[in-house]
Formats: structure tokens, sequence, C-alpha cells
């Protein structure tokens, strides 16, 4: 027999949680259901050694006083242990465990016209469970499908690990000694290189593209010190809803960056850039990203700031050349602490895989084209994601007419949606967190929070209205799909080559996955969306 309810939420994260939450608030029966033994979403599989956010607090967390207000944190910027005790957390505060099954994996979801629900299949670790849902909410984040672009990885006799789905009984110091390879410079690769790269007795980074690493500003906290923080707190979150990508501070738009001389954007960027953090990349002129001229100025300084940590000549030039792979920003920068360092130590070597590519994983570690057969122990592969859509088609999803959501979102047709939160087609379907929304722009919690909000407030007025489904328009995915296409073509970003546009996934559609406005922009287009009566959507009664 199916469970019957209002609502199933796919995925135990920020965005399943903060559903869950409001849903109950405003009167709806929901559930969550979670592949993993435990709520954390991306933090129950992001436990790599140095995984951490990169959100100072308390930026990232759920905007809900009755969990935050209790809860000390250890860190400014928390390790995904500190994540998963705030989880916890808010599990005792909220009961969340109560509405959630845990081991259990989606497998089917099917629309059905007739009774205007949607018919889920899971399995869990007693077997078969199936439900009837009024909505389905997926909450899967925008990189839950992890990459290995190599082949050999089963031939390789030394221990391998994906830094999306690491090991947690694996601790660097089990890994003292031994000779570690990192395929990837993103942000697990940077994390975990700054930890594993200590502990190795040789060190090797395969790198491609160099990351244009900002300092964290990483500080202890006490209990004392957060008793004053906790006065700001609500100011400091509603301040995520006013900002371009939710943090607390924005870009600067009131300097004339053409009006100033040398010396004084040479004064602005070390402002800036003494301020730690993402500051350097957040809170610079709004200019940065149009303007290619201000750009590499932007880039000349954080190469500056950079090679002075790198004393090795040839380790300069691979991690802070002179003249960009790509404009400043445009591709994610990662927060450090002592990443430089750590390569700048004589135990490690920067393997440049521009020049000499990697052909496959062998036996012995990681062969090149020149021939060279670099041999380790330990081979972590920070290979990334196929990010926002490629997880959609990992779950039998069915629409309208039978129409399946992984050919929809196929790697060649590319993501297609309404407010970055609908699809047409999959009637009473929302995600969070995903393609065509500000996501991988934000501060992630920031995005759900709006749009955990705004799909309860939807809820709300089909139940108040008697409506029992909606649908997208044409007309409304086709426009939505140009705005974001639209605000992206105007900035710097629409010729990133990185994951943002798609373009690290072979036969990916190149286009943009995020919306390029911003936060506020973003929140006036949900809400005039509603004001006029959800202007876009096929509404049924």
């Amino acid at each position: 027999m199916s469970t019957k309810l209002d609502a199933l939420i796919i995925g135990g994260g920020f965005g399943g949680v903060d559903s869950l939450i409001r849903l109950r608030k405003a009167g709806f029966k929901a559930k969550i259901v979670e592949a993993s033994p435990i709520l954390g979403g991306t933090w129950s599989l992001n436990r790599y050694p140095g995984a951490r956010v990169d959100s100072p607090i308390p930026l990232y967390c759920l905007d809900h006083e009755e969990i935050w207000e209790d809860f000390t944190w250890s860190e400014v910027y928390p390790g995904w242990k500190g994540i998963r005790h705030f989880f916890n957390h808010a599990d005792k505060k909220m009961q969340i465990s109560k509405d959630a099954y845990f081991n259990t994996r989606v497998s089917k979801a099917t629309w059905n016209e007739k009774s205007k629900t949607w018919h889920v299949e899971a399995m869990g670790k007693d077997g078969k469970l199936t439900f009837e849902a009024n909505f389905l909410i997926s909450c899967l984040g925008f990189a839950s499908a992890p990459m290995n672009p190599f082949e050999g990885a089963e031939t390789f006799k030394g221990q391998i690990f994906h830094t999306g789905n690491w090991d947690e009984s694996v601790a660097p110091a089990d890994l003292t000694g031994k000779r570690i390879g990192v395929i990837g410079t993103g942000a697990s690769g940077v994390q975990v290189a700054q930890e594993l790269g200590k502990v190795a007795s040789e060190f090797k980074l395969f790198q491609r593209t160099p990351n244009l690493c900002l300092p964290m500003g990483q500080a202890q906290l006490t209990p004392e010190a957060q008793v004053a923080f906790k006065a700001v707190y609500a100011d400091i979150l509603e301040k995520r809803r006013h900002t371009f990508a939710g943090f607390h501070y924005d870009f600067d738009t009131t300097t004339d960056w053409r009006k100033q001389t040398p010396e004084q954007r040479e004064a602005f960027f070390e402002k800036i850039w003494a301020k730690r953090g993402f500051t350097y990349w957040l809170g610079t002129y709004q200019d940065v990203y149009f303007n290619e001229e201000i750009n590499r100025e932007a880039y000349n300084f954080w190469q500056r700031k950079v090679a002075e940590r790198v004393t090795d000549p040839k380790k300069r030039e691979l991690l802070a050349p002179k003249e960009p792979f790509h404009t400043f920003g445009t591709r994610r920068p990662s927060l450090e602490q002592d990443y430089y360092e750590v390569l700048n130590d004589a135990r490690t070597e920067i393997i440049d895989v521009r020049s000499d590519p990697i052909v496959r994983i062998v036996e012995k570690g990681v062969q090149l084209k020149s021939g060279r057969v670099v041999e380790l122990d330990v081979l972590v592969c920070a290979t990334g994601f196929d990010t926002h859509s490629g997880v959609y088609r990992k779950i039998d999803i069915t629409g309208v007419k039978g129409q399946k959501l992984a050919d929809k979102w196929s790697l060649q047709n590319g993501v297609s949606s309404n407010l970055g939160m609908t699809i047409r087609g999959f009637p009473n379907l929302f995600y969070l967190y995903g393609a065509q929304a500000p996501t991988a722009y934000s501060n992630g919690p920031s995005t759900i929070d709006i749009q955990a909000k705004w799909l309860t407030q939807t809820m709300e007025h089909m139940r108040e209205k008697g409506i029992t489904s909606f649908d997208v328009t044409p007309e409304a995915e086709k426009a939505w799909c140009d705005r974001v296409e639209e605000l992206s073509a105007k900035s710097l970003f629409h010729a990133s080559q990185g994951w943002y546009m798609g373009r690290n996934v072979k036969g990916k559609k190149a286009q943009p996955l995020n919306y390029t406005g911003g936060i506020p922009a973003y929140i006036k287009d949900l809400e005039e969306c509603a004001a006029q009566g959800y202007k876009g959507f096929i509404l049924s009664h």
C-alpha cells in the first residue's frame, strides 16, 4: 500500500530539511526520502580530508531561529563534521528524522494525470516502498553526480578515492608516509591537497588549470564570542536576500574605477583582499565581470599576491601564471588556508596535464601521454561533477504523456525550466538549488531559503484556490531560458570553459546553467510571478 502525502521530498540536505520545516508549519503532510543513513545531503558524502564550507557562519545555516538560537559553531568556516553537528542539532530541535526514510533511494517517479499525483517507488533497507504525493520536491542539489573521466581505475593496486564519496573511516593520519596523488584543482582538490600534502612522503598534484584561490581567513570561535554575535544573526540572514550572491557583502556599484588612478584602484584591491573570504571575488567593482580591462587588473593583483608565497619559479608560473588561462572569477575560485605553502614544499610536484595529459590510470599509478607513469600508493580523484542535470539522468522521472526527464534534460538538449524551479511537462514538481537559478553563483542556503519559501507559498495558494495541479506553459519556459541566456551573455561568465557553462562534460550542451541576475532580481522574478496570478503556469482545478 502506498503512503499518501501532500509532498514527497527527495534529499535530506539543506533543501530537503528547509522544505520539510516550512511545509509542516503550513499544515502539509510531507516526508523526506534520503539515500544516506543520516541528514546532511552533500555533507553526508563530502567527508574528504579538509572538506569545509566556503561561506562564513551564520550565512551557511537554516534560517529558523529555533534552530540557530542555541547552536554554537567552533569555526568561522565549519568543516564537514561541524555541518553534521548542525544537522544533528536541527534534527533534535525539529524532529526531522520522524518524517524521514533513511538508506532509501528513489528509483522511479511517475506522474498520474488522472489522480493528479506522483507515484514514487523507492528501495529501502527493508525493501520496496511506494508513495502517492500531490507534489514531488527534488532537493538533490547541483553537484550530486561525480565524474571520473579516466579509464583504468579498477586496475590501480593502491587506494583510490573520489572526493564526492570519501570513505570517512580513512583520515589523513592513515595515509602518512605514502606517495599520494590528487587529480583536479577545483574546490575539493584544493582542500584535500592542503591536508594530504602535509602527510605524504611524496605528493603529486595533477593540474590542468590553476585555481585562482583566495585566502579563507579561518578563525576559531568561542561560545562566549557567539553570545553577542547571535544578536545580529537575524539581520545578517535577512541581508542574504539583498546581495547578489546571498552573502553579507556585495559588489561596489558606486565607485567608478575609470575615474580612479592606478594607485587608487590598487588601494581598493588591497582593502577588499584584506577582508579575506570571497570579498575579493564578490565585493569588488561590479564591472570586473563585464569589462575585460578591469578584470585583467583584478587578475594581475591576485597574481602578485600569490606569487609572493611561491618561491619555486617553475611552480610559481604553474600556480600563478602572469598570463591567465581565463578571466578572473568566471570559474569559481576556492578559499584556501595554506594551499600555496603546501605546494611550495620540496616533497610536492605539480604535474602540468595541459602539456602532458593523463592517458589512463594503471596498476602502479597514472600514465601520462609522454609515457611517464607517476607511481603512487594513494590516488584521489577530485574530478568534479556532471552538475545541475547529471543526477536527473540517474532517476526514472516520467511526466506528461510518458516524457522522461532524462530525455528532456539529456546532454544534447541541455536544461530548461521556468524560474529555475519548475519544468514543463512535469506537473507539481519543484526542484531546489539546481539549474537556471542563482545556485552556483550564491551561498547555497541563501538560494534554498528563497526557493523553499516560494514553493510553500505556491502550495498554500493552490490549496486555498482548490487548484490540484500546475504545469508550465511553453512560452514561459522559453522566456525563462531566454532570460537566463541573455543575462549570462552580458557578462564575462558566458565564455567560461568550466562547469558553469557545462563545458566540463564531453557532449554536454554549452549553456548558462545558473541565473546570472543575482538574488534580489531572482526574488523579484518569483514575487512578480505570484503577484500576477502565477503567470506562465497552467493551473488546473
